[in-house]
């Protein structure tokens, strides 16, 4: 899978719009840009990557739209893309973040959602939001318990 995406080296934007996004992958792992041209996550690269190659992971249609932590999380993206386009490190420009901002209905994709449904047994798969979100959660508690944070120094 990730050959074939390395052979063509597609220009993949980056975007929120995962409905618009369904379908980026054939099964021969060419990219397929989207129609309204705003890209993927590194989650959705993920999930319909897999998905092309007829293995969906996660099932879409129960994702949550417009959930009020994710359209938090959208905001700390428009930021952090505006501060980035300001101090040049991005390819993005003040259109591409409008259009990121204008997606309704937002449905997001967390990274710790498709580690671990793409972990999970495939003959489970596709994984709904609930149960996908649960994983997840085993996920990120196996990671913390792995690597946990350095303590915290105190002031001098």
């Amino acid at each position: 899978m990730l050959k074939a995406v390395d052979d063509n080296k597609p220009q993949i934007r980056y975007g929120l719009d995962w409905e618009n996004a369904l379908g980026s992958f054939n099964s021969k792992g060419d990219y397929i840009d989207p129609e309204r041209r705003l890209g993927l996550t590194c989650s959705t690269f993920v999930s319909e990557l897999i998905a092309g190659h007829g293995f969906p992971a996660v099932d879409y249609e129960t994702w949550p739209h417009n959930d009020p932590k994710d359209l938090d999380w959208r905001t700390e993206q428009e930021r952090l893309y505006n501060l980035r386009l300001t101090e040049g490190r991005t390819r993005m420009t003040n259109d591409d973040i409008h259009a990121m901002m204008d997606v309704d209905p937002l449905v997001r994709l967390k990274p710790s959602q498709i580690a671990g449904a793409a972990s999970s047994d495939f003959n489970q798969w596709p994984f709904a939001h609930a149960t996908a979100d649960a994983i997840a959660k085993k996920v990120i508690a196996t990671f913390e318990a792995e690597f946990p944070p350095p303590p915290k120094q105190r002031d001098a």
